[in-house]
């Protein structure tokens, strides 16, 4: 108990050594880097909350003081600070981590639509309508994320912003190379004009091929990802059986220095492994 909380205090003490150096040697990058850090994770809570003022900071502070309260609740009630720094580690990335599932979701949805929709907004522009018409008509009849992001185009060009700004605007919002290309292809169709329909037609045949083999891709790579997902959870199961079966044998990884040695060890290899498999297996088309 002595030695754990010697090692705490420790640690504190070199993280405020760390951040008093920083702050005085001007030189250093390292107060540079910290800011930066601090600054994506500020951009990454507002795209998480949408929030845009200084409300985000009350966020931070929120998260921040949950992670602390929970951290050391887990800590008084297990004695464990590795145990302790985990949990704390889990909170603060908790609301990213749905952040970011929620984002490839919107993302995945609107790579899937986007053929469906430049299909109906060439037929629209076949019919005789502006493409500004068009835009307004897919997004009024459709409920769907990519219909709100025209319609967000829409909304643009009615407060003046010309429409080659406004669709640029967007494409920074959707991170898809199938809707960059899209910009791009409204942007060289308002410059030096053309027949849009059909460009639009093509690019929609083309992204349909292309999600197509990638549909084939995560088919044929399905086995290699959930190796990957059982390398990290068989071991984490057989070790609670074996706490269960032998819990004076097992409990020395976590009360002696050794054994959280070689746990700390084990769970760095599974995490390399399971990385170098996502790595391996991510086929880019």
């Amino acid at each position: 108990m002595n030695s754990q909380i010697l090692l705490f205090s420790l640690t504190l003490f070199a993280l405020v050594a760390f951040i008093i150096w920083s702050l005085f040697n001007s030189k250093s990058s390292i107060l540079k880097l910290m800011f930066d850090m601090h600054m994506c994770y500020i951009g990454r809570i507002r795209e998480w909350t949408g929030l845009r003022d200084g409300r985000v900071y009350l966020v931070l502070f929120a998260q921040i003081a949950a992670a602390v309260l929970l951290a050391a609740l887990a800590y008084f009630l297990i004695q464990n600070i590795l145990l302790m720094l985990l949990v704390g580690y889990f909170i603060l990335k908790a609301p990213l981590w749905i952040s970011d599932f929620k984002r490839k979701r919107r993302l995945k949805s609107i790579e899937y639509e986007l053929p469906t929709a430049l299909t109906v907004i060439a037929s629209s522009l076949t019919a005789g309508v502006s493409l500004s018409v068009a835009l307004q008509s897919y997004s009024k009849e459709i409920s769907s994320p990519l219909a709100s992001e025209f319609a967000h185009v829409i909304r643009l060009q009615k407060v003046g912003v010309d429409f080659e700004t406004a669709i640029e605007e967007v494409g920074k919002r959707i991170d898809l190379i199938d809707f960059q290309l899209l910009v791009m292809t409204f942007r060289i169709s308002k410059s030096v004009g053309g027949n849009l329909s059909e460009t639009l037609m093509s690019l929609s045949s083309t992204i349909q091929q292309k999600l197509a083999i990638e549909g084939k891709i995560r088919s044929l790579t399905a086995q290699g990802k959930m190796q990957g997902w059982v390398m990290i959870c068989l071991p984490a199961l057989v070790g609670f059986a074996l706490y269960f079966i032998q819990p004076q044998e097992m409990s020395l990884l976590t009360t002696t220095l050794y054994g959280k040695i070689v746990l700390f060890i084990c769970l760095v290899m599974a995490y390399i492994g399971h990385k170098v498999i996502q790595k391996i297996l991510a086929i880019d088309v």
